[in-house]
């Protein structure tokens, strides 16, 4: 991040991740058995899965088996699934996480990606400068805060529920 560079940090989100999301597409559209715990060889090969987007923001860009596209059959599955939600696909070694290639963000989503990126970085930067007029820049831009008297009374309650363990740079 722009203003905690020397912060080594990655996100496990809610534990959809690799390689437990391929193993989870590839059961529902059938290809994989159920009981199945790990995608074999000889399917990983025939494979072709891009997944896309950045934090909770994520979408399948490319789900091909065999050359035929399983997207249609997949998304009709994510239906009726009550946790249809994906993270950003990467590998992960010892580097750290790399991401793997993507396709194009579906129209309409780059502003909202962009939005939650904003706010992550007015965070950390307000974090890094103990600035609560960044903290409330922060959640003015977070999509979920509906406006600004909100955000206000969100960043003060905070504040005072957590006065005994912030750093007394923040009062």
């Amino acid at each position: 991040m722009r203003y905690a560079r020397n912060v080594r940090s990655f996100a496990l989100c809610g534990g959809l991740h690799e390689p437990y999301v391929r193993l989870k597409m590839l059961k529902a559209v059938g290809i994989l058995p159920e009981e199945a715990t790990c995608v074999p060889p000889r399917v990983e090969q025939r494979l072709d899965l891009a997944i896309g987007g950045v934090n909770h923001f994520t979408w399948v860009t490319r789900f091909v088996y065999d050359s035929q596209d399983m997207l249609p059959k997949y998304r009709a599955r994510q239906a009726e699934a009550a946790d249809a939600f994906l993270e950003l696909r990467c590998d992960v070694d010892m580097s750290g996480p790399r991401l793997q290639p993507r396709g194009e963000m579906p129209r309409g989503v780059l502003g909202l990606t962009q939005q939650v990126l904003d706010t992550h970085e007015l965070t950390a930067e307000a974090g890094a400068t103990f600035n609560r007029d960044l903290v409330l820049r922060a959640l003015a831009t977070d999509p979920i805060v509906n406006n600004l008297v909100d955000a206000k009374k969100i960043m003060d309650e905070t504040f005072d529920r957590q006065r005994d363990v912030l750093d007394k740079r923040w009062y």
